[in-house]
């Protein structure tokens, strides 16, 4: 990571060298997937401030909000290990914290309603979930 990084490398090179552009809704379940978020949060360490949603910022520059909360949650139900499925699980909860903390929730869900995926009710599940578990932390928000 070191070398991607003296060589200038940002986070978009990785995600293609890596192939993960193509490798459509299943990039999160890809092997190479944890290299590059390890990278993206290497390279955010070296900020002053480093950005606690840097990944899912970073994938937000691949997928719009909505597709990417399907995405998780896709893969999280397809997730062949208790490791993967926890990673995955990790991540849709830094995605719904990003949403409650940048109020973005309800525009997600207009996007989601729109489409009609079956998914769509998986996210909304997981997300009323999420704010159950986490309510005294975003009492104020």
């Amino acid at each position: 990571m070191d070398i991607w990084r003296m060589n200038g490398h940002t986070s978009d090179d990785l995600f293609k060298m890596l192939k993960l552009n193509e490798k459509g809704d299943k990039v999160l379940e890809s092997p190479t997937f944890s290299t590059w978020a390890a990278y993206v949060l290497k390279l955010e360490s070296y900020r002053k401030t480093p950005d606690e949603f840097a990944t899912i910022r970073q994938l937000e520059r691949h997928y719009d909000d909505a597709t990417l909360a399907r995405m998780l949650a896709n893969s999280k139900r397809r997730a062949d290990t208790a490791s993967t499925k926890g990673y995955i699980a990790d991540l849709q909860e830094l995605q719904f914290k990003k949403w409650v903390v940048e109020r973005t929730s309800p525009n997600v869900f207009a996007l989601l309603v729109r489409k009609k995926f079956l998914t769509s009710d998986r996210v909304k599940r997981d997300f009323r979930d999420f704010l159950k578990r986490n309510a005294d932390k975003f009492e104020s928000s």
